[in-house]
């Protein structure tokens, strides 16, 4: 899991999850509470947020948020002029709209934008599902009595979820997020290279992902992370080691004592490759830069 880079602009949030947009949105909610339903009643539909799927998709290089599996559908960038296209294979399937707060626990979270990650079915649907343990869970800002004014329901909808492109606003909500102290790993929020580390086994061939930290806090969030999200599930810690493979091969070569006859030519090739295979839209860049930073100490700056 590596850290999301979320374009806060208007190409990287669609236009309906900001400004009039987004009012529109959380409405769709308000106003089925305002005619009397329940909020455990509320029948939410995935159309209203499909449309971010696009932009979220675009974030991770059309791999999952959580277990940085390349997903089929993934985008190949373009090459040497040559436009990209999709990908049909993939490790995991096609990846959904992830709520990162569930929706059936934080229901005036169900459209907001910044509770959404791009993540594959398996980690969303096999394992995370509707868990989301925290130290304090977040309560609902609004409450609807049913005899709101439309402009006091616009008023509400504005409180349920900020525009992502105002500043100001967006900062308020980080605000409000951190009092929760959530047991899960956000991705949109911190670097998650403080909690995980890996470890490879050449006899299995598989690399395994494990809490950094060694006590504390901060290591329970890593491993309820890594067992609500099933990270160290088996076909990941294979997949894991076919990339680990050929980092460590290109390790070898800048390390080997015979390193010294090669060509600087030939040392920046290896590096850039490494700094490739540490790039963002990578499958499992946060175990490459793991392997070949902090376990390796190459100081190489993902491409």
């Amino acid at each position: 899991m590596i850290r999301i880079a979320r374009q806060y602009d208007l190409k990287g949030v669609p236009a309906g999850f900001r400004g009039h947009g987004r009012v529109k949105k959380q409405r769709l909610l308000l106003d089925q509470l305002h005619a009397g339903v329940a909020p455990q009643d509320l029948p939410f539909k995935s159309t209203v947020w499909k449309p971010a799927k696009v932009a979220l998709k675009r974030e991770t290089g059309g791999k999952c948020a959580y277990c940085e599996a390349p997903a089929a559908g993934r985008s190949r960038p373009a090459v040497a002029g040559h436009p990209g296209k999709p990908v049909k294979g993939g490790l995991v399937a096609h990846c959904d709209v992830e709520h990162f707060r569930p929706k059936d626990l934080y229901w005036w979270l169900a459209h907001n934008f910044e509770n959404y990650l791009h993540s594959c079915q398996v980690c969303n649907q096999s394992f995370k599902i509707n868990q989301f343990p925290a130290t304090a869970p977040l309560t609902s800002p609004v409450a609807v009595a049913g005899n709101e004014t439309e402009t006091q329901l616009d008023t509400l909808a504005d409180v349920m979820a900020p525009d992502p492109l105002d500043v100001a606003a967006r900062g308020a909500w980080e605000k409000i997020l951190a009092q929760e102290d959530a047991d899960l790993a956000d991705p949109l929020r911190e670097n998650p290279a403080a909690l995980f580390k890996y470890s490879a086994d050449v006899l299995l061939g598989e690399v395994s992902i494990l809490p950094k930290p060694a006590s504390g806090r901060q290591r329970a969030r890593a491993e309820s992370t890594i067992a609500v999200l099933g990270l160290d599930r088996e076909e990941l810690r294979f997949a894991r080691y076919d990339v680990y493979s050929t980092l460590h091969t290109l390790h070898l070569v800048l390390t080997d004592p015979g390193a010294a006859g090669l060509t600087k030519a030939t040392k920046q090739c290896v590096v850039d490759e490494l700094a490739r295979l540490m790039a963002g839209n990578k499958p499992f860049a946060g175990m490459a830069r793991h392997f070949v930073n902090d376990e390796w100490g190459h100081a190489i700056t993902p491409a």
